[in-house]
């Protein structure tokens, strides 16, 4: 399950990324967790649950999102 949700968010965030906008979609049967991580040591995003279903979206950041 952990394989084919990374698979799913690697599909979304590279088509989402010529829209500069990061999107999660949960198609899973229970509830994930979304978290932005820059990859310069900066803060986090907040902690985002999504229920079955449910949608998350972002700018891009140039921090990394």
């Amino acid at each position: 399950m952990k394989f084919s949700i990374l698979t799913a968010l690697t599909a979304i965030v590279g088509s989402a990324a010529a829209a500069n906008q990061a999107v999660v979609t949960n198609d899973c049967s229970g509830t994930i967790y979304v978290q932005s991580w820059p990859y310069n040591g900066g803060a986090p995003g907040p902690l985002v649950t999504l229920k079955p279903g449910q949608k998350f979206s972002e700018n891009l950041r140039s921090t990394g999102s």
